[in-house]
């Protein structure tokens, strides 16, 4: 059970269907920009926004969206830039990650050779503090 407040979106992508209130107009423009959203937390961690992404693509996709949009400002954004794009641990910093799972009980048996379903995530971690 989430400790968020949801609100549902009309969206019927299960991802996106119900969201954290808060991050709701975030998670709504994502979507609307073609980036599929598996999951979302407003706060997973004190002053952390989660954002697990369908595909590496979507993740290169939002932030695309978000330095192309600080450039035409980007005097006034220097700060933001910087905790976009330079992923470090400091206080403040966007964290990206990408990593790949499988569901071992997803698997088939077909003359000795297992085939499984791998599957790549990215997720990212905005700093809202």
């Amino acid at each position: 059970m989430s400790k968020h407040n949801k609100v549902e979106t009309g969206l019927t992508d299960p991802g996106v269907s119900y969201v954290d209130e808060k991050i709701a107009p975030l998670i709504m423009a994502m979507h609307n920009a073609g980036i599929s959203i598996v999951t979302s937390c407003q706060e997973n961690k004190p002053g952390i926004i989660w954002i697990w992404l369908s595909e590496i693509d979507d993740l290169k996709r939002f932030v695309d969206i978000i330095v192309d949009g600080i450039g035409s400002h980007f005097k006034e954004n220097d700060y933001l830039l910087s905790r976009v794009t330079s992923g470090g641990n400091e206080p403040g910093h966007w964290e990206y990650s990408i990593g790949g799972f499988f569901d071992p009980r997803e698997y088939e048996v077909d003359d000795d050779t297992i085939d499984t379903d791998f599957t790549m995530k990215s997720d990212i971690q905005i700093s809202h503090r």
